[in-house]
């Protein structure tokens, strides 16, 4: 399952493009699921947590940017999923300065989550 919605301006959904791309390495068109929804982390998981309740799956493997990991998996067990992590090495951060950015961005949505829910 790929999630992920569309910005202003987006000619796909993030979920379609991960789907596109899945299906043109390969992957059978029949066992690739897009859910087009949501425009940020706890949308996309609640639409993904949504469709394996509906269909009596809990188990989760969630592959995201490094420091995105943590968060991701505590989301997903929170919606009641079983979630395993992988951190991606290809990611649009590239530089040293914006891995240290998408750490402490994501040190402090982390902790926003843990206390506020969001």
């Amino acid at each position: 399952m790929l999630l992920g919605g569309s910005r202003p301006g987006d000619i796909t959904t993030e979920a379609e493009t991960g789907r596109r791309w899945l299906i043109a390495q390969g992957v059978p068109e029949t066992a690739v699921f897009a859910a087009p929804e949501g425009n940020d982390t706890q949308e996309s998981l609640r639409a993904a947590a949504s469709f394996m309740h509906r269909n009596h799956l809990r188990t989760v493997f969630l592959v995201s940017d490094p420091w995105h990991n943590l968060r991701i998996r505590r989301m997903a067990s929170d919606l009641g999923l079983i979630a395993y992590v992988s951190a991606t090495w290809h990611s649009a951060a590239r530089s040293q300065w914006t891995r240290l950015s998408g750490y402490t961005r994501e040190t402090f949505a982390y902790l926003r989550y843990r206390l506020f829910g969001y």
